[in-house]
């Protein structure tokens, strides 16, 4: 089971590789060596996607980057995950112009997330915009992988309370 998670850099970095690409282009045609360099780090850029690939039968799981197709990513186990939750996440960005005038993006979506017992680690899995979809998924793939669908509650470690006391 293949879930992609989107882009794996924000648009700014994007953008700039399209600029390492034509630049590339550039030297190419000056026949430059640098050229196929730049042209490596701007497809990079602009074209990395996220993803997670769940295996069910193995209960395991492989966090890749992926290029035009071909998946970067170690296999791991899933034993150490035994709840799924909905975690709702911002993601933004802001980027400086030289006049020091600034363009903030954000976005809101709904994370499913695998969690380990304490819920200190989590293992992203898919992304929503609609919480409903998101908690939807979540119920589906807890029947599937046979963890519980639960609220995210993480255990304060002793050093959390005595921060938390001092205040």
């Amino acid at each position: 089971m293949d879930k992609k998670l989107g882009k794996a850099f924000v648009p700014p970095l994007r953008f700039i590789g399209f600029v390492f690409m034509l630049t590339g282009i550039a030297l190419l045609l000056m026949m430059s060596f640098a050229g196929i360099i730049l042209i490596s780090i701007g497809l990079f850029l602009s074209f990395a996607i996220n993803g997670v690939e769940l295996e069910l039968k193995d209960r395991s799981y492989c966090a890749y980057t992926s290029i035009f197709g071909n998946k970067f990513g170690k296999s791991r186990s899933l034993s150490a995950y035994l709840d799924i939750a909905v975690l709702s996440a911002t993601r933004g960005y802001r980027v400086y112009s030289r006049g020091q005038r600034t363009l903030n993006d954000s976005e809101k979506s709904y994370d499913v997330c695998l969690l380990s017992h304490d819920h200190r680690r989590k293992l992203i899995i898919d992304r929503f915009s609609l919480k409903e979809d998101a908690i939807k998924e979540a119920k589906i793939l807890a029947k599937q992988l046979d963890v519980k669908f639960t609220a995210y509650l993480p255990k304060l470690s002793n050093n959390s309370r005595r921060r938390r006391m001092r205040r």
